[in-house]
């Protein structure tokens, strides 16, 4: 045959017998078993249902998990909240003191009445301008920071305000935190009920103009630093109670 063999087929179906011929020989196809093609889609539908189920399932968990943290934290961030924002005292006592208080991330100040009126240049009385060109009733701001992500909270600086809640420029400041030179101490920890007398020992120390913790020679709305005429007496410093 041409050095080529030929298969021939004839038609098949499960009842007769197909035969086909290769080379010299014939042989026979006969059907031995019949696949059920409708259990094996079903199988392998069932099969795909359970990995999708499974997939899903998979996803559900993982988001369920992420959504339960999402809501402890955010619970845990408002109970923070609410700690944070509890008064440190009684109402009777802010409202004796007239103390306000303001939100700025993660800082909350207590700001004060706080009457500013320098009467010394360097513990030496003044002479001219006249005092009320210096005299000022204006506000002091206590900013607090919390500590890390707890309602703990630390006294991190003082400046004044002016009247509209904006920063006062003055000889010892000019952003918002203001100077209150080498020897003046507080306690970071101190609580609002002590914010008073601490105010008070402010406006003592701002009582004396003091040129070696000058910051501002020129405040706005203040007389310059050298136009100021002093005495020549130079006053004790018991006259401030800065301790």
């Amino acid at each position: 045959m041409d050095g080529k063999e030929k298969i021939i087929f004839s038609e098949f179906d499960s009842k007769t017998p197909s035969l086909f011929v290769f080379g010299d020989k014939i042989y026979e196809l006969s059907v031995v078993g019949k696949r059920d093609i409708d259990r094996v889609l079903k199988d392998e539908y069932l099969r795909q249902a359970l990995d999708y189920r499974e997939r899903l399932q998979r996803e559900w968990d993982q988001y369920s998990h992420q959504l339960c943290e999402e809501y402890q934290r955010k619970e845990r961030r408002l109970q923070l909240e609410r700690e944070r924002m509890v008064n440190l005292s009684s109402l009777h006592f802010t409202m004796r003191f007239r103390i306000r208080t303001a939100r700025e991330g993660e800082a909350i100040d207590y700001i004060l009445p706080f009457h500013y009126a320098p009467e010394f240049l360097n513990r030496r009385k003044i002479i001219f301008p006249p005092m009320e060109e210096f005299t000022r009733d204006i506000y002091i701001a206590f900013r607090y920071v919390f500590v890390d992500d707890s309602s703990e909270r630390k006294l991190y600086g003082v400046t004044l305000l002016d009247r509209e809640g904006r920063i006062f420029p003055h000889y010892h400041g000019g952003s918002f935190e203001s100077c209150l030179g080498r020897d003046f101490h507080f306690d970071p920890n101190i609580s609002l009920t002590d914010l008073p007398q601490l105010r008070d020992r402010i406006e003592d120390l701002y009582r004396n103009i003091n040129t070696a913790d000058l910051v501002n020679g020129y405040p706005l709305d203040l007389p310059e630093i050298g136009s100021i005429k002093t005495e020549t007496k130079n006053y004790s410093e018991t006259i401030w109670r800065t301790e």
